[in-house]
């Protein structure tokens, strides 16, 4: 198996390069799509009058990759991530004990109290 990955190693590399291009000229293609399709979406009441021209998506729709931007946007998320890496930085810091890593965490501690304080107002 290792013998036939080194000998095929090029077709491999070019095969999986043409499948990545593929699937960003796919997403980019169905991004345009979305943005034509918003663009001419018009309302009308019974009146015939003009209510709303154009469509008004949340901002993860307009993403190459929804599904994955649409789990950032949400704040648990975003709030656990951020907890998670702090967390790697305290125990990183009791290991080395360097300064450096010391201020990163204050910093990061102190907007990850921000965000918390502005999660809590509103």
């Amino acid at each position: 198996m290792k013998e036939l990955i080194l000998d095929k190693f090029a077709y491999f590399f070019w095969g999986i390069v043409v499948i990545v291009v593929g699937v960003y000229i796919y997403q980019f293609y169905k991004f345009k799509r979305v943005i034509d399709l918003d663009n001419k979406y018009k309302r009308f009441n019974d009146a015939g009058q003009l209510l709303e021209d154009g469509h008004i998506r949340a901002i993860y729709d307009y993403s190459f990759f929804p599904e994955f931007s649409r789990l950032w946007h949400k704040k648990e998320w975003q709030l656990a991530i951020a907890t998670l890496f702090l967390a790697i930085l305290f125990v990183t810091y009791l290991f080395t004990d360097k300064q450096e890593i010391l201020n990163l965490l204050g910093i990061n501690f102190g907007i990850l109290i921000g965000t918390l304080i502005k999660v809590e107002k509103e």
